[in-house]
């Protein structure tokens, strides 16, 4: 989420984009009639959990896992046993399924696991991803949108119980080379960040203000601009959450903006300077940050 973070669920408009990165699922019909699933997540081919779901209540089989090896695990399981709910006919009788998923990033990163891993599931459940989300997880959907997409959009949320706008747009900045996406290496949990957040209590100037923001941020081709519409958005959002901007707080002397993306207080920021390369590559060093990814090598081609 390039623009929207928080306000998102008040109705403001959101720039997304979807990424290179993804999440594959790969399922096979096994022929043993136990009615049962036999899970494994992997990241970057690389076993991480593995799990069996057994009857009609997709009960779980496993050897201990750590805590969160099992909140993953319960988190497949709740997804699993929505899924049967919009559609009855989904894992219905005795057959076995071998499921593989398989991230293509570091599970820390914050870039949509569990909303991609959702997208996938529903579409081998053969059930609409939005009710899916919306059924097990808190938030606005829009990386549901993004994990089909293969360009950039306004998202627009109409609540749980509505679909959501989904508009494409082209974002692709004439200044790219001047756009960094860095990892704070702080993992955000963003059900928890928005769990005390109420939409209902924000001011409708600032849903506005940030809808504004959102449509000039995606067409303005000066990075002056740019970056004057992302302090302009973090001060927004730093006034309806009481929460303090990321560049105020730890990149104070950068020379350019940096904003948060999605939950702030972690996961991935967005850098824009007009300095060189090396020379933001060089701060962020400093601060003892190494992943700097960017815009072309993050955003997905026709971004």
């Amino acid at each position: 989420m390039i623009t929207g973070e928080y306000l998102v669920l008040a109705g403001a408009r959101a720039l997304a984009m979807p990424v290179k990165y993804g999440q594959s699922l790969r399922v096979t019909l096994r022929d043993d009639n136990m009615a049962t699933i036999y899970w494994k997540s992997l990241v970057k081919d690389k076993p991480w959990i593995e799990a069996e779901f057994q009857g009609a209540g997709l009960t779980v089989q496993s050897p201990k896992k750590s805590k969160h090896e099992q909140q993953s695990i319960n988190f497949v399981r709740r997804a699993l046993v929505a899924a049967k709910k919009h559609n009855p006919g989904f894992l219905s009788g005795n057959s076995s399924w071998e499921a593989s998923a398989n991230l293509e990033f570091d599970k820390d990163w914050g870039l949509g696991s569990s909303s991609s891993l959702l997208s996938n599931i529903a579409h081998w459940a053969d059930v609409d991803p939005f009710e899916l989300f919306f059924s097990v997880s808190q938030g606005s959907g829009y990386d549901i949108a993004c994990a089909r997409s293969n360009s950039p959009i306004i998202y627009t949320y109409k609540g749980k119980s509505n679909m959501p706008l989904v508009e494409n747009v082209s974002f692709d900045p004439a200044f790219h080379r001047q756009l960094f996406f860095v990892y704070s290496g702080r993992k955000q949990d963003s059900a928890k960040s928005i769990a005390g957040f109420d939409p209902g209590n924000v001011n409708r100037n600032d849903v506005a203000g940030i809808s504004q923001i959102t449509d000039l941020l995606a067409t303005t081709s000066d990075l002056n601009e740019f970056i004057l519409l992302m302090h302009e958005h973090e001060a927004l959002t730093a006034a309806a959450t009481g929460m303090k901007p990321v560049q105020k707080e730890h990149f104070a002397g950068f020379g350019g903006a940096i904003k948060s993306l999605g939950a702030w207080g972690g996961d991935f920021l967005l850098a824009a300077s007009a300095l060189d390369e090396s020379e933001i590559r060089s701060y962020f060093a400093s601060k003892g940050i190494e992943v700097v990814i960017a815009f072309r090598d993050m955003a997905l081609a026709g971004s």
